[in-house]
């Protein structure tokens, strides 16, 4: 069995970095004539876009390597069983359980490089992206503008704006107020604050102060206050997928981070992590039902079995587009929706290798 174990994760391995090369070029040529009208406006030195494409690989890679793993096992996979392969090695006693383990073997390899990428490596790809595309591209990833945002500075401390303007850096319709337990204690209202480098200090302009008393409550208005509030501009600036340049130890501290700040980005922080961690999953998902689809004869031969392949491909990603959306949107657990495709396609997976 070593040497059937060899030939069949060697030829899964060899025909997944075939068919990965392939479409990765396709997908740089199609990305790059997507791009290349903005390219020649900008001016783009030619190192950029080469560092932008070596960025781009492990973007696309991480983004289709089910799918590239998927295609890959029913191409090799149906090639063996037109010319009965398959069908030698069972009826020489090889069970067809016992077949799938050089599969699964050379599935884990992939799932493993995928892991450590998505959670290491691709956060940093991402983050060149982002800066590529709003240098170079003139797309800004920055939001100039951010609107109704609350932050819980502490336990016993909110604050509200109700604009921030990222290039002034000036916020306007402030209120902070704070609890002891779940009564107000104190409430700061005023029409305007502005961050001053100079002092890295936040100032409050024409406020008005409430303290809230056992025996009453007292009001005091001025000019200019000092806000004690542990934030800076950036803290209100949302960049669009900022969330995908942060490898996992940090992302798991701006997970803790938003709690804390009552941030509704919560769940997309927590979407992003889970989907790390289920792509490789979704790899050996989609091994074992490659090779229970492509393991059968049927009449068309490879044709039908690619079509197959492509059809569940296309599904599995409008699914994952759609629980995403649902995580994103809605009170949904950002967990169970990123894992809803991967346990769907793992039940399948499991009565197609069954039968």
């Amino acid at each position: 069995m070593k040497q059937l174990d060899k030939y069949l994760g060697g030829r899964f391995l060899a025909t997944f970095f075939f068919i990965m090369g392939l479409l990765l070029l396709i997908s740089i040529v199609v990305d790059l004539t997507e791009n290349l009208d903005d390219m020649l406006d900008e001016q783009t030195p030619a190192w950029p876009i080469i560092n932008y494409y070596l960025d781009f690989i492990p973007w696309i890679s991480s983004l289709l390597a089910p799918l590239f793993v998927f295609i890959s096992v029913i191409f090799f996979t149906s090639r063996l069983t037109n010319n009965s392969e398959i069908i030698a090695m069972i009826s020489g006693g090889v069970s067809f359980y016992r077949l799938l383990l050089p599969y699964i073997g050379a599935g884990l390899l992939i799932a493993i490089l995928f892991f450590f990428t998505n959670h290491f490596w691709l956060p940093k790809s991402n983050a060149d992206i982002l800066a590529f595309k709003q240098e170079h591209l003139g797309k800004n990833e920055q939001i100039g503008e951010s609107r109704n945002i609350h932050i819980q500075l502490d336990s016993s401390r909110i604050l509200y704006l109700r604009s921030f303007n990222k290039r002034t850096q000036r916020g306007y319709g402030l209120e902070l107020e704070h609890f002891d337990g779940k009564d107000v204690t104190y409430k700061l209202k005023s029409n305007s604050v502005e961050w001053i480098d100079s002092t890295e200090n936040w100032i409050a302009k024409r406020y008005t102060e409430r303290f809230v008393q056992p025996d009453g409550e007292e009001l005091k208005q001025g000019k200019d206050k000092i806000l004690d509030i542990d934030l800076i501009p950036q803290d209100f600036v949302i960049i669009k997928r900022q969330w995908t340049t942060l490898p996992t130890p940090q992302l798991n501290k701006a997970i803790k981070r938003e709690k804390q700040k009552g941030s509704n980005l919560v769940k997309f922080y927590q979407v992003e992590k889970n989907k790390r961690t289920s792509t490789p999953v979704a790899i050996l998902i989609f091994t074992l039902m490659g090779v229970a689809i492509a393991s059968r004869k049927v009449r068309g031969g490879t044709g039908i079995h690619l079509a197959i392949g492509i059809l569940i491909s296309a599904i599995f990603v409008l699914l994952l587009n759609f629980s995403e959306t649902i995580a994103q949107n809605t009170a949904v657990s950002p967990v169970l929706s990123v894992w809803m495709p991967n346990i769907i396609f793992a039940i399948v997976a499991a009565v197609l290798v069954f039968k």
